[in-house]
C-alpha cells in the first residue's frame, strides 16, 4: 500500500511569498545593538513566541507573519513600509505551529490589544490583571511580557529625542542652518526611519522653544550634572539617560558640546547617577525633584462610608483588606515594591471602590519602573475618588494623587501633562510648595525659564528654607546668562545646606562661565571633597585647569573621570586636547581613538567624525 504526505495542505497552499522590509525606493536598516535588521528581528519574535498568529488557530501562515511584523516595524519605525509580494497560494503558506494554549501566549496577545500609541488605557490594565490572575502567570513574567510589547515605542521615542538633540545642537552652532547641516539632518531623518510628520512636529516644537537657545559664534559642549542628593522625599531629575543639560556657550573647537532634551525621571531611592557631561564650560543643569510624603497612615478594620453610590453586587470584606492594604504598606517601606503591589491588588480585589489602595500601588509601581502602570492606578484613584483613608501634614488624599501622576508623566517625558496635574494640586492645595517646586522643572524642561523662576520664587515665599529651589532657581538664572544670578542662588543653597555638592559644583560652572577658573577649580574641590566618586566634577575640574595651562593636573582628573566612568568619551576627547598640547602625539591620538569608538557607541556621528578628524591631523 502506497502512502503519502499532502504536503499542499500541510502547507496551506502552492505558491511562493517574497517578504520585503521596505519599498523599493526605501532603505533598510539594522536594529541598533543587534545583528538583525528591524524587520526581520520582528519576524523571528513573531514565530518564536508564537505571537504571529493572529487568528489563534495555532499556525502561523505567511501573510499573519508579515501583519505582526510589519505593524511592529511601524511602530519602531513608521517611515519604513514592509511589503509582501505572493504567487498563488502564497499569502498563505503556513510557515510553524503556535502554541493555542500557551498562558504567556493568551497575556501577550491581550496587552497588545491594551496598548494604544505605546500607553496600556485604565480598562486595559483592569482587564491585564484579571487576565493574569485568571491564567495563573506570575506578577514577575507578566511585566517581562508588557517590557517586550512596549519596547518598540520606547525605540520610537528614543528616535524622536535623538533628532531632537541633533537639531538643537545644530540650531546652537549656527544662527541659519546650512545646506551642508540641512542634508546631515535629512540623512539623520532617514537613518532614525523617521516621518516627514514626525521632523515637522519635532521642528515645531523646537522652534517655539528657539528663545531659549542662545547661539554662539561656534558650537559649544553643554556641561552636564545631576543631582547626588536623593532620598526617600528627594529624587533626582534627569532624562531617560539620567543626565540633565542647560544652556550653551562655546569656548573653542577643542571643547565637545551636546544639548540632549531634559526631561524629568524621579528616582526616590539613593542611587549611583550615570553621567553624560560636556566638555565645554557653560551652566550645568541638575534639577531635584521633590517628593510630598506619600505613605498613608495603616487602615482601620472600619468601613468609611462610600461617597457614591457602588453596584449591590459587589462584595467588601473590610477587615481583609485593611489587613491586605496594611500588609502591602509595610512592604513598600522596606522598599519590597514587587510584594507590595501584590498586597494592594489583593485589597482592591475585596473593596474595588478604594481610592488609596489604587494610590499606594501607583507609588509602587512607579518606583519600580512601570510609570504607565503608575498613571492608570492614579487615574483609578482619582476616578473613584473615596476611601482616601486617614490625611496627615504630608498626605492629601486626592492632591497626592494628582501630584504624583505629574511625576509619572514627567518620567514619561511629558512635561506638559506634568503640569496640568500640579495644577490641580494647587487648585486644591494652594500653599504646596512642593507642587510650585516640581512644576518649575517640569516648565524648565520646556525651555520655559522665566515661568520656572517665576514658581521657584512661589516656592521660596512659601518655604523660604528650600535649599534645593535655590539650587534650580539658579540653574534657570544660568540658562538665561545670567550667572551673577545665578551665583547668588547656589550661595544661598550652601548657606541653607553647607553639604550640597551638587551647589558647589554648579556654582563652579557659573563661575566658569565667567572666567573665573580658579574660582571654579575651588568649588569643584569643594565637590569632590563631599563627593569623592564625583565623576563630572573631576572632568569639569579637569577643563579648568587646562584653561589655566596646568594640562598634566588636568590629564591627572580625566584619568579619574574615566576611573570612574569608562565611557566618558568627551573625557577621553580632553585627555587627548592635554596631551596633544604637551607633545604626546602617541598618547593624543590613542585618546582621540578611544573617544572615537565611544562616540561610535552612542550615536553620536558629529563627535565620531571630529575625533577621527584629530587623528589625522597628528598622523
Amino acid at each position: 500500500m502506497t502512502s503519502y504526505v499532502d504536503a499542499k495542505n500541510q502547507l496551506g497552499g502552492e505558491g511562493r511569498a517574497v517578504l520585503t522590509s521596505s519599498t523599493s525606493t526605501q532603505y533598510s536598516f539594522e536594529q541598533e545593538g543587534s545583528d538583525l535588521s528591524t524587520y526581520t528581528r520582528y519576524l523571528v519574535e513573531g514565530i518564536e513566541t508564537g505571537a504571529a498568529d493572529l487568528d489563534s488557530d495555532g499556525v502561523v501562515s505567511i501573510d499573519e507573519l508579515h501583519e505582526y511584523a510589519k505593524g511592529k516595524v511601524q511602530e519602531t519605525a513608521p517611515a519604513m513600509k514592509p511589503e509582501i509580494y505572493a504567487v498563488k497560494e502564497g499569502y498563505k503558506i503556513h510557515l510553524s505551529q503556535a502554541p493555542t494554549e500557551d498562558p504567556k501566549l493568551r497575556y501577550r496577545k491581550e496587552v497588545e490589544h491594551c496598548v494604544s500609541r505605546g500607553v496600556i488605557s485604565a480598562v486595559g490594565r483592569y482587564t491585564l490583571d484579571a487576565l493574569r490572575d485568571g491564567l495563573g502567570l506570575l506578577l514577575e513574567d507578566a511585566i517581562a511580557i508588557e517590557d517586550e510589547v512596549l519596547k518598540p515605542y520606547q525605540e520610537y521615542r528614543k528616535k524622536l529625542q535623538r533628532y531632537e538633540q541633533a537639531l538643537v545642537e545644530a540650531i546652537e552652532g549656527e544662527h541659519s542652518l546650512s545646506d551642508n547641516t540641512q542634508n546631515e539632518l535629512k540623512r539623520l531623518q532617514r537613518v532614525l526611519k523617521l516621518r516627514d510628520e514626525d521632523i515637522a512636529q519635532i521642528e515645531a516644537q523646537v522652534t517655539s522653544q528657539n528663545n531659549a537657545i542662545q547661539p554662539s559664534g561656534t558650537p559649544a559642549k553643554v556641561i552636564q550634572s545631576q543631582s547626588h542628593f536623593l532620598s526617600k522625599e528627594v529624587a533626582s531629575v534627569s532624562p531617560s539617560n539620567e543626565t540633565v543639560v542647560a544652556s550653551q556657550a562655546k569656548t573653542s573647537k577643542s571643547f565637545r558640546v551636546g544639548l540632549p532634551r531634559v526631561s524629568a525621571i524621579p528616582v526616590p531611592v539613593l542611587r549611583k547617577p550615570k553621567l553624560l557631561i560636556g566638555a565645554g564650560i557653560t551652566t550645568a543643569v541638575a534639577l531635584t525633584l521633590i517628593f510630598m510624603g506619600k505613605t498613608p497612615q495603616p487602615e482601620q478594620n472600619v468601613e468609611p462610608t462610600p461617597t457614591t453610590t457602588t453596584s449591590s453586587t459587589v462584595s467588601s470584606d473590610p477587615q481583609t483588606s485593611a489587613q491586605n492594604f496594611n500588609r502591602g504598606l509595610a512592604k513598600y517601606n522596606l522598599g519590597d515594591n514587587r510584594g507590595a503591589i501584590a498586597d494592594y491588588t489583593q485589597a482592591i480585589k475585596l473593596k474595588p471602590y478604594y481610592s488609596l489602595a489604587y494610590y499606594s500601588r501607583g507609588l509602587a509601581k512607579r518606583e519600580s519602573g512601570d510609570n504607565q502602570g503608575a498613571i492608570a492606578d492614579y487615574d483609578r484613584a482619582i476616578q473613584i475618588n473615596q476611601n482616601w483613608g486617614a490625611f496627615d501634614s504630608d498626605y492629601f488624599g486626592l492632591s497626592s494623587a494628582y501630584f504624583y501622576r505629574g511625576l509619572a508623566k514627567s518620567n514619561l517625558e511629558d512635561n506638559q501633562g506634568a503640569i496640568a496635574n500640579y495644577n490641580q494640586v494647587l487648585k486644591l492645595k494652594p500653599d504646596y510648595a512642593n507642587a510650585y517646586y516640581n512644576r518649575g522643572i517640569a516648565k524648565s524642561n520646556l525651555g520655559d525659564n522665566q515661568g520656572a523662576i517665576a514658581d521657584y520664587n512661589q516656592a521660596l515665599k512659601l518655604k523660604p528654607d528650600y535649599a534645593l529651589a535655590y539650587n534650580n532657581r539658579g540653574i534657570a538664572k544660568s540658562n538665561l546668562g545670567d550667572n551673577q544670578g545665578a551665583i547668588a542662588d547656589y550661595n544661598q543653597a550652601l548657606k541653607l545646606k553647607p553639604d550640597y555638592a551638587l551647589a558647589y559644583y554648579n556654582r563652579g560652572i557659573a563661575k566658569s562661565n565667567l572666567g573665573d577658573n580658579q574660582g571654579a577649580i575651588a568649588d569643584y574641590n569643594q565637590a569632590i571633597q563631599l563627593k569623592a566618586d564625583y565623576a563630572s566634577a573631576y572632568y569639569n575640574r579637569g577643563l579648568a585647569k587646562r584653561k589655566l595651562g596646568k594640562n598634566q593636573e588636568a590629564i591627572a582628573d580625566y584619568d579619574q573621570a574615566i576611573q570612574l566612568k569608562p565611557d566618558h568619551a568627551n573625557a577621553y576627547y580632553n585627555r587627548g586636547n592635554a596631551k596633544s598640547d604637551l607633545g604626546d602625539k602617541q598618547g593624543a591620538i590613542a585618546d582621540y581613538q578611544e573617544a572615537a569608538e565611544l562616540y561610535r557607541k552612542q550615536g553620536k556621528t558629529e563627535d565620531y567624525q571630529d575625533a577621527l578628524e584629530q587623528v589625522k591631523k597628528l598622523q
